[in-house]
């Protein structure tokens, strides 16, 4: 199919696609689940980022990536 001049993606790219705004609907609350389910490095990301923010060890600087 590669081959035809078919578009092969990542199940992530995929996401990122529809996701382009973050912010819009349905937004990052609603796919995490899906991405931690099926793209377990995004969730095990995402669930460390949360309690680093919970537990106040977020990096010095970080809140100022883009």
């Amino acid at each position: 199919m590669r081959d035809a001049g078919v578009h092969v993606v990542s199940f992530f790219a995929i996401f990122g696609e529809l996701m382009r705004d973050w912010r819009n609907h349905p937004g990052a609350p609603d796919l995490w689940p899906y991405l931690d389910r099926y793209f377990g490095v995004a969730g095990f990301t995402a669930r460390g980022h949360r309690d680093a923010i919970r537990n106040g060890t977020v990096q010095p600087g970080t809140d100022l990536l883009p």
